[in-house]
């Protein structure tokens, strides 16, 4: 969408014409009060990719300091789309609401980052009518998440079966730059990147010197920097700034707040605190991308030198074991910083870290990609589950209000609560790796899709299956006694969350069906998969019931 003025503001910027710069922003808008700024306003965009395999990293780039375009096709959501394809959309949309929630809400006030909601192919959904009845429907699907209430910027000026009125969503017609609604657009977003708190702080004008610095340097083809250079290039920029800080003290500020508007990556972690990402993308999602795309689909000189060189290795990437060995061709590129691209992947859940064998031979060391898992079960073992349990999910806030009560629905669950993309494949990865360090069970013994695992803790058996249609894991136990089973699978989900999620985090809670679980009722009709209903009762915790 802005894809256009991006482009020409590059070119400006190359140019160093800071005068055109400056005349470029203020074009954008005629609104008096943005015409008066002097201020030089330059729009970072990222485009966050929608194949699952990748929806691990997004809690990297989600934050405050944004305005969210989130975009959809009409078609979708007309009254004559097919029901299976409106619900596709709108748990995609409602998804994205919750992220942005989750990860941008100002404690202070309950404000979200902006969020502005554009639907596409209006060549093809002209009619206003069909507008009218679309908006209608989001409202009724979406209005009671937070980021709407808090977040959603309104069309103003939107084409109605009467005339002019309020739409919650932008149309727009996606196959042409003459839309008057793209350019309305345009300037509803600088508009409101304008309001916010971040664009109008003060920072002191020694780190304006050493941006500038890094940007040099990223355009010439670096995309990292160790701590001691940046620190350098710091102290050559007159820092520290004022004689009440240390040098140390103001980089790592400055590292922290340019690293919140997307324009670097940096980890404080004892492994990684040494490496300042000047490029996010080029260092590390690109090379990541390598591993994380499905092998039979995309094809390049890296994965044809793994496939070359270790064929056998590379054969077990498809169920997803990667062997240390392939990263030397999938980062030829990158050797000299392999092992930190390791611990970032492992970080951020994209790999964990697993024993094939016994785990006094290094020789069995892989990981698990579980983006790489199969979509199902490979076997179709007997299950003999006598307990179900579930885990749900929500912002403090909301859990703190359901442990109160002590209970929710699984109404709330659904409409309150916040599922993390990949979320399940990441617990998955850590439960696996507990399993062997903990229990030392084997990789063999194991049973692992994407949606669905067995996993065991010595003779503790049970079943996780993802339900991201009601945010909450089912666990069916294969055990009388869960207590060692669900204390264990609650701990290390929040200790993953902690990892994965801002500082607003999400929270996680253990709950029984009314009955206690004991799966006397409650299973569908293949007799397969209890599902819950009514009311969940919140086991752990302040609110959880007792276990005596």
């Amino acid at each position: 969408m802005l894809t256009a003025v991006e482009a020409e503001a590059a070119r400006i910027s190359a140019e160093k014409d800071m005068k055109k710069l400056k005349d470029l922003a203020m074009s954008l808008s005629d609104d008096t009060d943005v015409s008066d700024r002097r201020d030089l306003l330059k729009l970072l965009i990222w485009d966050f990719g929608g194949q699952k395999e990748f929806q691990g990293l997004h809690h990297l780039f989600l934050n405050r300091m944004a305005v969210f375009v989130i975009v959809f096709n009409m078609e979708e959501l007309l009254p004559s789309a097919p029901p299976e394809r409106k619900q596709q959309c709108l748990a995609f949309l409602s998804a994205w609401f919750d992220a942005v929630s989750v990860h941008t809400v100002d404690s202070s006030d309950g404000s979200t980052a902006p969020i502005v909601l554009v639907g596409t192919h209006k060549d093809r959904v002209s009619d206003p009518s069909d507008h009218e009845a679309i908006n209608l429907l989001l409202h009724e699907e979406l209005s009671c998440k937070r980021a709407w209430r808090a977040g959603i910027i309104s069309h103003q000026n939107g084409t109605v079966s009467s005339g002019r009125g309020l739409m919650r969503f932008f149309p727009v017609d996606n196959t042409t730059s003459t839309d008057d609604t793209i350019r309305e657009l345009q300037l509803v977003i600088q508009r409101e990147i304008l309001k916010e708190k971040y664009v109008n702080a003060t920072v002191p004008f020694n780190w304006l010197q050493v941006f500038e610095v890094l940007q040099e340097m990223g355009a010439n083809g670096l995309h990292s920097v160790s701590l001691t250079k940046f620190q350098d290039i710091c102290r050559e920029c007159n820092m520290p700034s004022t004689r009440e800080t240390t040098l140390e003290d103001e980089a790592q500020a400055m590292l922290e707040y340019m690293g919140n508007l997307g324009f670097l990556l940096y980890n404080s972690d004892a492994s990684l605190r040494h490496l300042v990402i000047l490029d996010p993308l080029k260092f590390f999602i690109e090379p990541t991308s390598r591993v994380m795309c499905a092998p039979e689909i995309h094809e390049n000189k890296y994965t044809l030198a793994a496939r070359k060189h270790e064929w056998k290795a590379y054969g077990n990437l498809k169920f997803g074991l990667l062997h240390p060995n392939l990263l030397q061709h999938f980062w030829s590129d990158y050797l000299e910083y392999v092992r930190e691209l390791e611990v970032l992947c492992v970080k951020h859940g994209l790999f964990v870290p697993i024993f094939t064998g016994t785990q006094e031979s290094v020789e069995s060391r892989q990981f698990l990609v579980p983006a790489h898992l199969p979509k199902v079960l490979p076997t179709t073992a007997s299950r003999a589950d006598q307990l179900v349990s579930y885990l749900v999910f929500a912002s403090p806030e909301i859990l703190q209000q359901w442990r109160k009560r002590g209970y929710i629905s699984v109404k709330e669950a659904k409409e309150d609560g916040f599922l993390p993309c990949s979320f399940f494949a990441s617990l998955t990865g850590q439960l696996v790796a507990h399993s062997q360090c903990v229990y030392d069970m084997s990789y063999d013994d194991m049973e692992l899709s994407q949606r669905e695992v067995v996993i065991s803790f010595q003779k503790h058996k049970f079943r996780m299956r993802e339900m991201p249609e009601m945010n909450m894991f089912q666990i069916t136990i294969q055990v009388e006694t869960a207590f060692l089973i669900v204390d264990t699978i609650l701990s290390v989900a929040a200790k993953t969350l902690a990892s994965m999620t801002m500082a607003q985090g999400v929270k996680v809670s253990m709950t029984v069906p009314a009955d206690g679980g004991k799966l006397t009722a409650g299973l569908t009709a293949d007799g397969e998969k209890p599902m819950p209903n009514g009311y969940l009762v919140i086991t752990d915790g302040e609110g959880g019931c007792s276990r005596g």
